[in-house]
């Protein structure tokens, strides 16, 4: 069974002063009713489809594709297509979702012949009344829960990020409007000095992201416009400006923006935190040890992966990406380029913990990953190795030479702050790390009945660098290695997994460095809050220092180490 209901072609086109149009919408509202009444009050057998104009579809296999297709965008973003509406007797959820489609396109109508603003504010609210009681009753029938409304105000689970601010005693420039869309579509939107559409608000208040309308009907379809009604509110205790979601609409592409008005840009948000996660939240925890509007730096545990394998043979979202979301908050409104989701900058091996820098907007991610191919990024592991690691005169150097090489040491320390280098090719790449012995301890498995803590600081990010740098050059592998540590006796000493943990990193500020003035200026236009851990270098530069203290498993497993070697000894005597 298969039926098609053809309307005007030129339904969608309404004008909105004009009596003929309001006659248009009230025929539109009156058929869509007849039809979907018709269609849902017996069982039906078969998919039904029906289009609008010339968006009609003769094929119910071509229905079903896109009908499947629309009902993903709806539940993920909230957009409503108000050419296509299919129905299917075999769940209650579509037909559900049909009646919230059809509803949509009945406000749509209502908002088409406004004529002015009190209009468009009253039509989203008496629509929302008219509608309350028969939904209660349908879902108290069927059994089943609400379903989650996404109008007209701001809806849970989003975030406002940008504002485009309209100015209430100013007009809107219709030569540039003209510029943008052409004569014919002002007069046939009946567009004016003081009433015109979203996508062209959008496109003359940030051309930058919406050059074109078919970027700007976009946004408005996924759910990432609102429109605020008037300007806004000032907070009494901050003093700063706040959003009232009482006046605030979801924006249709065929919806007016006027004077004053400010136009909102949210996006999607996971347990009132993160932005476009989908996932539940990992079951491991991730401390945010740095944070700002940029960027954070948090810290990685052990036996995770940066980024998951896809596939069945996949990690799942057990990883640091699909945590983060969980673990930072979002931008304060107004900052520029907000990423939707943080993004890591940089890799850290799944056995590996420690420091992970995360951008939070694109110029962010540009500027670190620029400051890690310039090796500007200076970091510092701590490592646990199998034996005593020879320290030859001839790759000796000092603190103060190792701070000349671009290295995170303090030039002034004494004489004994000597450092050994490495510089041996991995993968035909030039390869160098410096690294000195902090702590000698006992052990009954280690070579030598030794184990040696040392303080790693890579010139170069090659692969497994230090890993293979510790075991091939100074053959002493780090303990848990169970890719270098040669097997043998060393497999003893796998139990606790790698002793390898990235607990130091020094960078420039990704975003404050860019301003014309010099970082000291820079500094004293920042709050307190905005100031935590930042400081100024000798060059001017604004730059993050964050350390962090070793995995309790590190101490753990030295003290163990040191009773049996001491109880092993005791026995013998």
């Amino acid at each position: 069974m298969h039926s098609r209901l053809s309307l005007p072609r030129n339904i969608f086109k309404l004008k909105p002063a004009t009596k003929m149009a309001r006659e248009n919408a009230l025929l539109l509202i009156k058929i869509m009713s007849m039809a979907f009444f018709s269609f849902t009050l017996g069982p039906l057998k078969r998919v039904v489809g029906f289009g609008v104009g010339k968006n009609g579809f003769d094929s119910p296999q071509c229905i079903s594709k896109i009908a499947s297709r629309h009902q993903r965008r709806c539940q993920y973003s909230g957009y409503r297509d108000t050419r296509l509406f299919y129905i299917t007797s075999n769940s209650q959820n579509k037909i559900l979702g049909q009646r919230e489609r059809i509803k949509a396109v009945f406000k749509t109508a209502r908002r088409l012949t406004a004529t002015g603003l009190q209009d468009a504010l009253d039509a989203g609210e008496n629509f929302e009344e008219e509608y309350a009681h028969d939904d209660a009753k349908d879902e108290a029938d069927n059994g089943m829960q609400p379903l989650k409304k996404f109008l007209p105000s701001i809806v849970d689970g989003f975030f406002i990020v940008k504002t485009f601010k309209t100015y209430q005693d100013s007009e809107f420039d219709l030569e540039q409007v003209q510029e943008l869309v052409g004569s014919d579509d002002i007069s046939r939107l009946e567009m004016t000095p003081r009433n015109i559409s979203v996508p062209v608000a959008l496109m003359m208040l940030h051309p930058e992201e919406y050059p074109s309308k078919s970027n700007a009907r976009k946004a408005c379809r996924k759910g990432r416009i609102l429109i605020h009604r008037g300007p806004l509110e000032i907070d009494e205790e901050s003093r700063e400006e706040k959003i009232n979601a009482k006046s605030c609409v979801r924006a249709r592409v065929g919806d007016r923006v006027f004077p004053g008005d400010v136009l909102c840009e949210q996006i999607r948000i996971a347990d009132g935190t993160v932005p476009v996660a989908r996932h539940q939240k990992p079951p491991f925890e991730l401390p945010v040890v740095f944070e700002d509007d940029h960027f954070a730096i948090v810290n990685k545990p052990a036996g995770i992966v940066v980024y998951g394998k896809k596939g069945a043979d996949g990690d799942g979202f057990m990883n640091i990406r699909s945590a983060i979301p969980f673990a930072v908050s979002p931008s304060k409104i107004g900052t520029y380029s907000t990423l939707r989701r943080p993004k890591p900058v940089h890799r850290l091996d799944k056995p590996t913990s420690g420091l992970l820098i995360v951008a939070k907007t694109t110029p962010a991610m540009v500027n670190l990953s620029q400051q890690f191919r310039e090796r500007k990024i200076k970091k510092t592991y701590t490592a646990i190795v199998n034996g005593i690691p020879p320290e030859p005169a001839e790759s000796q150097i000092s603190a103060k030479e190792a701070h000349l090489r671009g290295l995170d040491v303090n030039p002034d320390a004494g004489s004994d702050d000597r450092w050994q280098m490495i510089d041996h090719v991995l993968d035909e790449k030039s390869a160098v790390t410096a690294w000195r012995a902090i702590k000698y301890s006992n052990s009954i498995i280690a070579s030598e009945n030794v184990l040696t803590t040392v303080e790693l600081k890579p010139k170069t990010g090659r692969f497994h660098q230090l890993r293979r740098h510790m075991s091939w050059v100074c053959e002493c592998p780090i303990i848990g290695d169970n890719v270098y540590d040669g097997g043998g006796t060393a497999m003893g000493l796998r139990r606790e997994g790698l002793f390898l943990c990235s607990n130091r990193v020094t960078l420039e500020h990704p975003f404050y460095n860019d301003w014309e003035e010099n970082g000291n200026a820079v500094l004293q236009q920042l709050s307190d809050k905005e100031r935590e851990g930042l400081w100024l270098s000798p060059e001017g530069k604004v730059m993050v220092t964050v350390s962090i203290e070793l995995p309790d498993k590190f101490q753990s497993f030295i003290s163990t180490e040191n009773i049996q070697y001491a109880q092993l000894l005791e026995s013998e005597d």
